[in-house]
């Protein structure tokens, strides 16, 4: 992994921002969406991942 000008690491911390965005619109999204409502799979989701 020889990358003298960091171009890797420059792109991984890119994509891991990214990651934690997307992270945290759906623990939002999780705390707005009735239990029960059609987008309540993030719910099913979270507890599955939770187990």
């Amino acid at each position: 992994m020889d990358d003298p000008r960091g171009e890797y690491m420059f792109g991984l911390e890119e994509r891991v921002a990214k990651l934690e965005r997307e992270v945290e619109g759906l623990q939002i999204q999780s705390r707005t969406t009735p239990v029960g409502s059609p987008d309540d799979h993030v719910h099913q989701l979270q507890s599955h991942l939770q187990q």
